[in-house]
C-alpha cells in the first residue's frame, strides 16, 4: 500500500439520497484506482447507506467500508483517519461531489511542490456547472476557507500534531480544526477552479434549537484557539455571535449571567462602551426565519438596543427567563467547570 497517494474519507449518516453521486465522482478520476482509496465510514445509518457502500466495495478494490454506532460527524472523520493509509487526506461529505478527472492535475501539483496543504475552491448551490478546465494554482500563506472538505492535507502533519476533530460538537469543529492545522503548515497552495461541489443539508443539526449548548461550546473553543490569530473585527463578530447564542439559549438566568461575567473578565464581551455604529447589521445574518424585510429591520433595531448596555441585556434575560418558566421548557444544565476548561484551555 506504499503507492497510495491519497485517501478520501467519507463520513456517512443516512446518506442514501446522494451517496451514489458522491462515490461516482470520486471514482471518475484520471488516475488509476490503485493510487488512491475511498474510506467509507457509516455512522450508524438507518437507511440503505450500508447496502450501497457494500455494493461499491464488492465492485471496486479501492473502496473500504467501516461502520460504528452513531457518534457524530467528528468521530466518524477521526475513525476514517485511523484507517487511512494514503500520504494525503481529503475529507468529503457524503452528499457532495468533486470535479471529474481532477486528481491527476491536483496530485501532480501537490507532489511536484511537496505541499503541506492544497486548498480547493468550493461551489455552493444545487446546480453544478462542472468543467474540465486545467486547474489554476496559487501559492498562499493563509487558508481561504474554514471548511475541512476543501483541504487536501499531508497525513503525517495531522498525526504528528494530533490534529483531530473535536467530538461531541456540532458547530465550529471545522473552524477549530482549520485553525489548528494552519498553525502547523508552511507550504500551502490554493486552486482557483471549482473542484468541490457542496449541497446544503436542510436537516443540519446546527439549525436545531435543542443543540445550542453544543454550538455554544464550539464557539468557546473557537474563541480560545483564535486568541492570537483573528483580527479585531473578526474576533468581535465571533464574540457577538456567542452573546447571541447565550441570549437565545434555555440556560437559567444565573448561568447566563455567569457566562457573561466570564467573557467580560477576559475581554470577550464586545459591547462595553460601544456606540450605535458597532451594531449596524450585527445580528441580521443570524436570523434564519422567513421574516419580511420590515420585521427584520424591527428585530435588528431591538437587538441593537438590547446589547448596547449590559443592564438592558440583563433585563431582557429576566423577561426571557419568565417566559421560559411559563412554557415549561426543558432546561439544559451547564457544567461550569467544563465551560471554564473549554474556554481557558485547562
Amino acid at each position: 500500500m506504499d503507492n497510495i497517494k491519497l485517501s478520501f474519507i467519507v463520513p456517512m449518516y443516512n446518506s442514501e439520497k446522494y451517496l451514489n453521486l458522491c462515490i461516482d465522482s470520486l471514482l471518475n478520476q484520471d488516475i488509476p484506482h490503485e493510487e488512491y482509496e475511498i474510506i467509507c465510514i457509516n455512522d450508524g445509518s438507518t437507511d440503505k447507506t450500508k447496502e450501497i457502500c457494500l455494493e461499491y466495495q464488492a465492485k471496486y478494490k479501492n473502496i473500504h467500508y467501516y461502520e460504528q454506532e452513531n457518534r457524530g460527524h467528528s468521530s466518524t472523520r477521526n475513525l476514517g483517519l485511523k484507517y487511512a493509509v494514503g500520504t494525503y487526506i481529503w475529507f468529503i461529505d457524503s452528499d457532495d461531489e468533486i470535479l471529474n478527472n481532477c486528481l491527476g492535475n491536483i496530485l501532480s501539483e501537490i507532489y511536484s511542490n511537496d505541499l503541506d496543504v492544497l486548498e480547493t475552491k468550493m461551489q455552493l448551490g444545487k446546480e453544478y456547472k462542472k468543467t474540465d478546465k486545467k486547474s489554476n494554482f496559487k501559492i498562499t500563506r493563509r487558508f481561504r476557507s474554514v471548511s475541512s472538505c476543501v483541504k487536501i492535507v499531508r497525513k503525517d502533519i495531522l498525526i504528528n500534531n494530533s490534529i483531530y476533530f473535536i467530538e461531541n460538537l456540532i458547530y465550529a469543529e471545522d473552524q477549530i480544526w482549520s485553525i489548528q492545522l494552519e498553525k502547523m503548515v508552511n507550504k500551502i497552495e490554493y486552486c482557483r477552479n471549482e473542484i468541490y461541489f457542496y449541497r446544503e443539508n436542510e436537516n443540519s443539526m446546527t439549525r436545531n434549537n435543542s443543540s445550542r449548548e453544543l454550538v455554544f461550546k464550539g464557539l468557546l473553543i473557537l474563541l480560545r484557539e483564535t486568541k492570537d490569530i483573528l483580527n479585531v473585527k473578526d474576533r468581535s463578530l465571533l464574540q457577538r455571535t456567542l452573546i447571541w447564542v447565550i441570549f437565545m439559549s434555555s440556560y437559567n438566568i444565573d448561568e447566563k449571567l455567569n457566562l457573561i461575567t466570564i467573557l467580560e473578565n477576559q475581554g470577550d464581551y464586545p459591547y462595553k462602551n460601544a456606540t450605535y455604529v458597532h451594531f449596524r447589521g450585527d445580528f441580521i445574518e443570524l436570523i434564519n426565519f422567513p421574516f419580511t424585510e420590515i420585521m427584520k429591520n424591527i428585530i435588528r433595531s431591538i437587538l441593537q438596543f438590547l446589547f448596547r448596555y449590559k443592564s438592558i441585556l440583563i433585563l431582557f434575560l429576566y423577561i426571557k427567563e419568565f417566559l421560559l418558566k411559563r412554557t415549561n421548557t426543558v432546561r439544559p444544565t451547564l457544567n461550569m467547570k467544563e465551560i471554564e476548561s473549554l474556554y481557558y484551555g485547562k
